[in-house]
């Protein structure tokens, strides 16, 4: 994408006359989605996506190492201090495909990324947490991501992905210019189906996709939440009221997108009950039976993700404005009576059913009441900035499944036993191609790699379905991918 051409884009975004949807909510989505992230008290630069996880160049500028690639989850720099608590800065938002017009729009607004450091304290008596690690493995087996769809010219690339529970196969939202649309991809192309949603989101990026026990299908696209149901086709569409601004959050916006909310992810549990994360509100969503309901949050903070327990126990992981880091979980009854979790490092929300997971750099579980029960280490131990938390998903044996700088971890919740399952390397991008704006001053560049140079394959989206098949999005790409069976490997 040329810079003249976003411009366009950018342009035709903010003039679209769509009620279905305020362009700058979908901006904002992009920015937190596809961003450079800068803290101005350090020197390192973290870049979303693969181009930052694969470059020697930036991750030389970043004070790494430029040894080649190992691709890594750039969210998490070193920091004294906390722990490695997902830290809340206001930050300069500069997105490497739209370049310095988008930065100077949202300059200033709120990001959200992970540091690393010692690890914290937890509960003495958590289960699992003294128990005797098993001898570590050096290395796992190499396998092959097999492609399995590619999305059509034109189409954009998805953010989320929602696997589902009962079949072979893995739902998210993509689009055109025109159209959005659901699409189902499975093992066999020909249950491959698009949905049209009959609606056009122009650049909706953030959001978020859950299968109910029904098998219909709910996604959140900007503040509509879309119900589909696979067998007949049908759509219903229900605008999200407005929920009340985080005045903290808001703090750190621009004036032009102050009051401006969307949908940054989905939870569905039963077949009629959804829990949407709004952006810089101070409440979390939950849709039944037609209606919406406002259920408030402590002080200061913003819903980041949801997941439900099987009896319908709302969990929510936080951004805390108090902290200014993502430390703490808070759970639901589907009465709405709200319980806390302690100040503990959280990121993605994954439930097995009876507890919820989170990883940082070992595995955190919560019950329904946000005590934690659990503190897992990972075996062999696996360096922070390894794992990817772009995605976490539950094998029906119980074991999660996360992504890595180049390939998939699959652990043990009981003793942190890992399997690494790593992909080949691939040939480095061809950077002749690209087309970057001119950059803020300082910005580090990009830099052709040596001839012959190879690089790690990171998943961007990781989601396991109800087989056991484990579906991904490779960098840039424009596949889907799928690993067969991982459940039993």
């Amino acid at each position: 994408m040329t810079d003249n051409s976003f411009d366009v884009q950018l342009a035709d975004a903010l003039t679209m006359p769509d009620i279905e949807v305020m362009a700058t909510a979908d901006l904002l989505s992009l920015v937190h989605v596809r961003r450079h992230q800068f803290d101005p008290g350090k020197t390192a630069f973290a870049v979303s996506h693969a181009t930052a996880r694969q470059d020697p160049a930036l991750r030389e500028s970043a004070g790494e190492s430029a040894a080649p690639p190992a691709a890594h989850d750039t969210r998490r720099q070193a920091a004294p201090g906390r722990g490695e608590r997902g830290r809340l800065l206001p930050s300069v938002g500069v997105g490497i495909a739209v370049g310095v017009l988008v930065a100077a729009v949202v300059g200033g607004s709120m990001l959200v990324f992970r540091h690393s450091g010692p690890p914290t304290a937890v509960p003495s008596d958590a289960a699992h947490h003294a128990a005797p690690s098993p001898v570590p493995s050096p290395s796992g087996p190499t396998v092959t991501p097999k492609v399995v769809y590619t999305l059509p010219a034109g189409e954009n690339q998805p953010f989320y992905f929602g696997a589902d529970p009962k079949r072979r196969g893995v739902w998210f939202v993509t689009g055109t210019d025109a159209v959005t649309s659901i699409v189902f991809v499975s093992v066999n192309p020909s249950q491959d189906h698009v949905f049209s949603v009959h609606a056009y989101y122009p650049l909706g990026a953030a959001g978020g996709i859950a299968v109910a026990s029904d098998g219909t299908v709910w996604a959140g696209v900007n503040m509509v939440l879309i119900h589909l149901n696979p067998t007949t086709g049908a759509v219903t569409r229900y605008r999200v009221p407005t929920p009340s601004d985080s005045a903290a959050a808001e703090a750190y916006n621009p004036p032009f997108v102050k009051g401006t909310h969307y949908i940054s992810a989905v939870a569905v549990t039963g077949s009629n009950t959804v829990a949407l994360a709004i952006a810089d509100s101070d409440q979390v969503v939950v849709f039944h039976s037609g209606r919406f309901a406002d259920w408030s949050l402590p002080t200061n903070t913003v819903p980041e993700d949801v997941a439900y327990l099987g009896d319908g126990t709302l969990g929510v992981a936080l951004g805390d404005f108090n902290t200014h880091y993502r430390d703490r979980v808070v759970t639901f009854t589907p009465g709405g009576a709200r319980s806390e979790s302690q100040l503990i490092d959280v990121w993605n929300l994954v439930s097995t059913g009876t507890h919820f997971v989170t990883v940082a750099n070992r595995m955190l579980v919560f019950n329904a009441h946000a005590q934690l029960t659990a503190t897992v280490a990972f075996v062999p131990a696996v360096k922070p900035n390894l794992i990817n938390n772009s995605g976490l998903g539950i094998l029906p044996d119980g074991d999660l499944i996360v992504g890595s700088g180049n390939g998939l971890l699959r652990a043990s919740l009981s003793n942190g036993t890992t399997v690494n399952l790593l992909f080949p390397l691939v040939s480095c991008p061809d950077r002749s191609s690209i087309s970057i704006p001119v950059l803020p001053s300082g910005t580090p560049t990009l830099t052709p790699f040596p001839a012959g140079s190879r690089c790690a394959q990171a998943p961007q989206l990781v989601a396991s379905d109800g087989a056991g098949d484990v579906w991904l999005f490779l960098g840039d790409q424009t596949e889907i991918d799928v690993v067969e069976g991982v459940e039993s490997r």
